[in-house]
């Protein structure tokens, strides 16, 4: 099975390519696939994570609106709104 990799995740597997010992990255794809097809970045996981467990458990906590979680709540980097 194969799956594709962001620009940033494949120049960063590039750079593991001989860094410890003599090595080489090797691609199959061609530099204008690379560019034309490849995303910029990988999209954060968090937009493939299933929340369910965490909204319930802020449910518990006594959260009763999305609001209340996203403008109450201290968060490290506060979500976009």
């Amino acid at each position: 099975m194969t799956a594709r990799c962001s620009q940033a995740s494949a120049i960063q597997r590039a750079g593991r390519a001989g860094r410890t010992q003599e090595g080489m990255c090797l691609r199959i794809y061609s530099s204008n696939e690379f560019e034309s097809n490849f995303a910029e970045q990988t999209p954060a996981e968090i937009l493939n994570t299933d929340l369910t467990g965490t909204v319930l458990t802020l449910a518990d906590w006594g959260c009763s609106s999305m609001s209340e979680i996203l403008n109450d709540l201290d968060f490290v980097d506060p979500p976009d709104k």
